[in-house]
């Protein structure tokens, strides 16, 4: 049985837009925000086409982030 992390896990099967690796934060100078917005798309938009998806930790320490997933829904 291969191993199956939780980014791929929560993907469940979806279309990746993007990959990112950073904090979860909407804040203007973020990876997260400048990445949605480098793909088109408002963070602030009522009716989303897409979703952020968290996986595990980045890395050891606690201010490396987490690695996620920009998917259409």
């Amino acid at each position: 049985m291969s191993r199956v992390s939780m980014l791929e896990e929560h993907i469940n099967g979806r279309e990746v837009m993007a990959y990112v690796q950073g904090k979860y934060s909407y804040h203007s100078t973020s990876k997260l925000t400048r990445t949605i917005k480098a793909l088109g798309l408002d963070p602030e938009e009522e009716d989303k086409t897409w979703a952020v998806v968290v996986g595990g930790r980045a890395g050891a320490a606690w201010s490396t982030g987490y690695k996620m997933a920009i998917v259409r829904l």
